[in-house]
């Protein structure tokens, strides 16, 4: 704070995101970013808020999700669910690589400190969990 020259001018709403963020992802993943090295994390949260505002936005998704059909049609389908597939799979992937590193460092002996690890252990004594 001692380095805000003007104090009235501040803007805490990315300061607040990332301090949020950073308790799920401390909470899902076990770990935390640095507030000066959270694109990463940022990035996650806006894709993922511009991903629920944008379908919001359309009505052809809450047409095709009471009619399934709709999305077999080729223009149809890309406004109702194909153009948000793409989003959807960067975010999975990202899911896929915070979840590969919360393991990284976990054995089954271990107490687990985050979901990730909880569930992981949880799965390896319940075949139906995958």
């Amino acid at each position: 704070m001692r380095s805000i020259k003007n104090k009235e001018a501040v803007d805490l709403q990315h300061p607040i995101q990332v301090f949020i963020a950073n308790i799920i992802n401390k909470t899902l993943f076990g770990f935390s970013y640095e507030y000066d090295k959270s694109e990463r994390l940022m990035t996650t949260v806006f894709k993922l808020t511009k991903l629920f505002d944008d379908i919001q936005g359309y009505k052809l998704v809450f047409l095709a999700q009471m009619f399934p059909f709709l999305q077999h049609f080729p223009v149809i389908g890309y406004y109702a669910r194909g153009q948000f597939e793409k989003v959807l799979d960067e975010l999975k992937e990202n899911i896929r690589d915070d979840v590969k590193r919360s393991l990284e460092s976990y054995t089954v002996d271990q107490e687990p400190e985050c979901f990730v690890q909880a569930y992981y252990q949880r799965m390896q004594t319940n075949p139906n969990l995958e």
